[in-house]
């Protein structure tokens, strides 16, 4: 893999907490792709804004990727996985994933002082 690419994929430590929250292997069937690649492949997405069919190759078909996305994106698998690291990034980061700080409710100058408050 090129060494561009390797800097935005998951660690060994990020995998091993990633892996378990996965669901398993259809029994009948083609054999999936590997999940860590696929997995890769959406992070890369999403984190490059580039469209599905402009994956690298390193990640396998961007239509695996794709459908797998969707896949998981359809039976919540996603938002388990979301919910499942939140607490994880409170204890890390000291506040959760995508969490925005807390702005002033009212940041015009103008609505700052009144002349009320005068």
């Amino acid at each position: 893999m090129d060494d561009r690419l390797k800097r935005g994929a998951l660690t060994d430590d990020e995998w091993a907490r990633l892996e378990l929250l996965l669901p398993a292997p259809a029994r009948r069937g083609r054999r999936w792709a590997d999940h860590r690649v696929i997995v890769d492949g959406v992070f890369f997405r999403f984190r490059t804004g580039c469209s599905w069919r402009g994956l690298p190759e390193v990640y396998g078909s961007w239509k695996t990727v794709y459908g797998r996305y969707r896949r998981w994106s359809a039976d919540g698998t996603w938002k388990m996985i979301l919910d499942a690291l939140r607490p994880v990034g409170d204890e890390v980061g000291g506040r959760a994933f995508g969490a925005r700080p807390r702005v002033p409710e009212d940041i015009r100058p103008w609505k700052r002082f009144e002349v009320a408050d005068w």
